[in-house]
């Protein structure tokens, strides 16, 4: 229930001055009525606004040629498995060259700049993979860290790191088989 007392915090000008109570409760109780107009006449104004827009929508159709949509091809633009990704590095000096983990379908190898991309870790390994890792000294050395290291509710773990020193056609074991997460190599 609303009181006059609840206007006390709307009139802080009040309080170090004296004044006779009569005409405090004349200004609390004006300044009730004023902000019980306001918020009528407010209420009432937004019901009409809402009321003529509602009158005013028109339902219109679009129509578009067809020659634009049979025109278009679909096409896969990423890898065809995989489900999310933490792990993404490219290669310096070649700009077009990268390498993904993805947490549910291991490491992936496009030389287009993403436009095509083929999963280089089936058959030797998969799961989920954490970390992608090129040697700066060698291009052709490759590390994959398995397990993300996303913080979420049901994260993907793996069995530890794995390396290519061949571009990704061959990997070995490298280690670290309880490594359940691997989010940095």
């Amino acid at each position: 229930m609303f009181t006059l007392h609840h206007l006390t915090p709307f009139l802080p000008f009040i309080k170090n001055r004296k004044i006779n109570h009569f005409f405090f409760l004349n200004s609390k109780l004006e300044l009730y009525l004023i902000m019980k107009k306001s918020y009528t006449l407010l209420f009432i104004l937004l019901s009409l606004g809402a009321i003529a827009q509602k009158k005013d929508q028109k339902r219109t159709t679009l129509s578009y040629d067809e020659k634009i949509y049979n025109s278009l091809e679909w096409r896969s633009i990423g890898p065809y498995r995989g489900g999310r990704s933490s792990a993404v590095t490219g290669v310096p000096g070649k700009p077009n060259l990268f390498y993904m983990g993805s947490t549910g379908g291991g490491v992936w190898k496009t030389n287009d700049a993403g436009n095509t991309w083929s999963n280089i870790s089936d058959g030797f390994f998969g799961s989920s993979i954490g970390s992608v890792a090129v040697s700066e000294w060698d291009n052709n050395v490759i590390y994959a860290g398995q397990g993300e290291g996303t913080v979420r509710g049901n994260v993907s773990f793996g069995n530890g790191i794995w390396r290519s020193t061949d571009a990704g056609k061959t990997w070995a074991f490298a280690g670290l088989k309880d490594g359940k997460h691997i989010p940095r190599i």
